[in-house]
């Protein structure tokens, strides 16, 4: 969940799956990550514009084909891939784990999603910076972690048995979202230099002190 969501209101349309992954397709996954770093190390010394496809492939160390089947573009390349989900993780989540409690599941669920990227505080200023400087990638970014988070909202109607005109697998993806913004806000500032998984299980709980009060 590396990017705010336009959470718009849009017309009601079946949204994508949430992507499941494991085993090989882990260590792709990984590799793509690698590639998303140099990529954005690129586009912050030079511009988005400053380098090709090429360059960027003789960076990573990989033939310009190997390149193109992780990324199709090289705005691809520096948003990298939104983490996918662990089988097992998703399956708890449908059945109702581990508390119970939609909120609550619904942040282990992202704390999953986080433990998949391991973001150090360098890395989320590179690509905040990237995304300031070029609106165009900005636009990208939003439009299609709107996407991401849609296959979210429906795994919430799907496990809560709301209608698919509900308003509240909305409101909970907006709650956790704002949330995992407000962490990373203080994670990359670099202040605290505790992993952000922490961070964010902090706030998560900060957050449910105050709906308890």
């Amino acid at each position: 969940m590396g990017n705010s969501a336009i959470l718009s209101s849009r017309p009601v349309v079946t949204p994508p799956p949430v992507s499941v992954v494991a085993g090989r397709s882990r260590r792709r996954h990984d590799a793509a990550r690698a590639v998303t770093l140099v990529a954005q190390r690129l586009a912050t010394e030079h511009g988005l514009d400053g380098f090709t496809m090429e360059q960027l492939a003789d960076a990573v160390g990989v033939s310009r084909r190997t390149l193109f089947n992780y990324f199709p573009t090289k705005d691809d390349a520096v948003l990298g891939e939104l983490p996918p989900v662990e089988e097992r993780a998703l399956e708890t989540f449908r059945a109702r784990g581990p508390s119970g409690r939609l909120l609550l599941d619904l942040g282990v669920l992202a704390t999953h999603l986080i433990g998949a990227i391991s973001p150090e505080p360098e890395e989320v200023r590179a690509l905040q910076l990237v995304l300031e400087r070029n609106p165009r990638l900005m636009v990208k970014a939003n439009a299609r972690f709107e996407d991401y988070v849609a296959g979210f909202r429906r795994e919430i109607a799907e496990r809560e048995g709301y209608a698919a005109d509900d308003i509240r697998p909305r409101v909970a993806v907006a709650v956790v979202v704002s949330l995992y913004e407000s962490a990373l806000k203080e994670f990359a500032a670099g202040s605290d230099r505790r992993p952000f998984t922490e961070i964010f299980a902090e706030t998560v709980a900060a957050a449910r002190s105050l709906v308890h009060e």
